[in-house]
């Protein structure tokens, strides 16, 4: 129940998306995945957790590939002058709401 109660929350969903614009503003294209996972964890993944997070955003890449505005309708206005990505930040939010509702970054152990 928390996961859903979590991954559907507003701010929740704010907070993930202004991950997804930082991880698209702020890391080398090759280093993405391990840049945030390293923000969220504070560790590297493994090899297979890479394989799964890099098959979810390529999945989502081709969902916003030809649809701009879905991607826009997703990530809403953004407040920064800076233009962004919008299909790449799109795709990055599938991946940074998954990891923000992992047990481990809700937990504390």
């Amino acid at each position: 129940m928390q996961a859903l109660a979590l991954l559907n929350h507003r701010w929740f969903f704010e907070c993930a998306r202004a991950l997804a614009v930082r991880v698209v503003r702020e890391s080398p294209q090759d280093d993405r995945i391990d840049f945030v996972f390293r923000v969220c964890l504070g560790r590297e993944p493994t090899d297979v957790e890479r394989q799964i997070l890099n098959d979810l955003l390529v999945q989502q890449r081709q969902c916003f590939a030809n649809n701009t505005e879905r991607a826009k309708m997703l990530i809403g206005e953004s407040d920064d002058a800076a233009p962004i990505n919008v299909r790449e930040v799109a795709a990055w939010l599938a991946v940074t709401r998954t990891l923000l509702n992992l047990d481990e970054f809700i937990t504390r152990e």
